[in-house]
């Protein structure tokens, strides 16, 4: 017995759509299965006017870019390798082969030290539509989503110096096959004195046995306009140093080896400090190479 018949499709290549053809085999004798016959139609609309037979044909269709908006439906033969070997055969409800506008996902801005405001996205398409050049337009506000003017600027950066104005930017995606063109989708504001997030780490640790310690690094994060961290960016560094550099960025000795937050480590008579380089996800995203940095602490 065949149940619980279904059709998916997705872009192979070129203009080429697979269409599959999928079932649940189902035998009261535990048979096993052997491969089934199908037999594919596609007609005009759900109620299969104007249908055409395809065909005996496998599990999977290859249909053409041009035959979308059309609708498909398979006749199965389930078969089994023992005892009673044909099955009766059922026929799939008829699907619509639709291709999907591609999508503009999470639009946002970042921003560089040298006053560039860049657009970024991710592209998403149902039938995997490769994308082609999005269209992007910037706004540009003196009050936080009152519209002033459109920048006119149409690549996926901008450039501004102006103070304490507020930007944001459309990103209208598109595909260079199926449904070409998406639907617009439009960023948060981000004001031009937008800065970059901080840290305040912080060590905790306690001793294993003589002289060996395990060390963890925390940190708050903390952002004025805020901007999400992007915690994929995060990086650790530890340093040592006999005597202590209070506030100083030099005179420590990197630990090598050990990038995580947490270490393990045979130490004495010696300051430890963490470094922490963080990253936000949208607005000005760091404060360059430049770490921050936790308080020295002994470890006796």
């Amino acid at each position: 017995v065949a149940r619980s018949l279904a059709i998916t499709y997705y872009r192979t290549s070129g203009s080429s759509y697979n269409c599959s053809a999928s079932i649940d085999y189902f035998d009261a004798d535990n048979d096993p299965q052997e491969t089934p016959f199908y037999y594919w139609e596609i007609a005009d609309d759900a109620s299969g006017n104007n249908a055409k037979n395809i065909g005996f044909a496998g599990s999977d269709f290859i249909i053409a870019e041009t035959q979308f908006n059309k609708w498909v439906r398979f006749t199965v033969t389930p078969r089994a390798k023992t005892g009673l070997l044909a099955g009766t055969p059922k026929t799939s409800s008829w699907t619509q082969l639709i291709n999907n506008a591609p999508v503009a996902m999470n639009p946002s801005i970042t921003i560089n030290d040298n006053s560039y405001f860049f657009a970024s996205y991710d592209f998403v398409d149902t039938e995997n539509d490769p994308s082609d050049t999005p269209i992007y337009k910037w706004e540009i506000s003196d009050e936080l989503g009152n519209i002033t003017s459109q920048t006119g600027v149409t690549p996926y950066y901008y450039f501004s110096t102006i103070p304490d104005k507020w930007v944001r930017v459309t990103i209208t995606p598109k595909a260079s096959a199926g449904v070409l063109m998406g639907t617009s989708e439009t960023s948060r504001w981000i004001n031009t004195n937008n800065t970059a997030p901080q840290a305040v780490p912080e060590i905790s640790f306690e001793q294993i046995t003589d002289g060996l310690y395990s060390f963890k690094g925390t940190y708050s994060y903390i952002d004025d306009e805020t901007d999400e961290e992007d915690k994929n960016s995060v990086v650790y560094s530890w340093e040592k140093s006999p005597i202590t550099y209070a506030g100083g960025m030099n005179g420590g000795e990197i630990i090598p080896g050990v990038s995580t937050s947490t270490m393990t480590l045979n130490i004495s008579n010696t300051y430890i400090r963490l470094n922490v380089y963080i990253a936000a996800k949208t607005g000005k995203k760091n404060w360059g190479s430049c770490p921050f940095q936790s308080a020295w602490v002994w470890i006796p």
